[in-house]
């Protein structure tokens, strides 16, 4: 691939993240058992989202915002990585990372990011 055409992938990806994350509101959530009761602790409200509220609204917590920044740096970074075995690693723990915790945590954070997480793992393994 051309390196003209990694960076306007990487800048759609990125676009994505940061919308899907930040911007992106909706009244559907997705959620689990296991999440429902995370919510009910006394936690940070750095680590709550609105669960079944049926608002339009945003259902990404402050942690998932600063994740979607992070990702998104990542984005960037990994291309001055010039070991491919090392950014392929470095790459598939980050992602694997964000997907269990994403999973857990939060499953429209999961759900909003599947596309990326098919790409990460489908394609860029691939052709990288």
């Amino acid at each position: 691939m051309t390196t003209n055409f990694i960076f306007f992938l990487n800048s759609i990806e990125g676009l994505f993240i940061f919308y899907m994350y930040n911007l992106f509101k909706t009244t559907v959530s997705f959620h689990h058992p296991f999440e429902i009761l995370i919510q009910h602790q006394d936690v940070s409200d750095f680590f709550k989202h609105p669960v079944s509220t049926g608002l339009y609204e945003s259902k990404i917590c402050p942690l998932g915002k600063v994740v979607s920044y992070v990702l998104i740096a990542w984005l960037w970074l990994r291309l001055c990585i010039q070991d491919v075995s090392k950014r392929s690693l470095y790459n598939s723990v980050l992602f694997a990372t964000a997907a269990v915790c994403s999973l857990l945590m939060n499953m429209n954070a999961f759900v909003y990011l599947l596309p990326v997480y098919l790409y990460e793992w489908l394609l860029v393994k691939r052709v990288w």
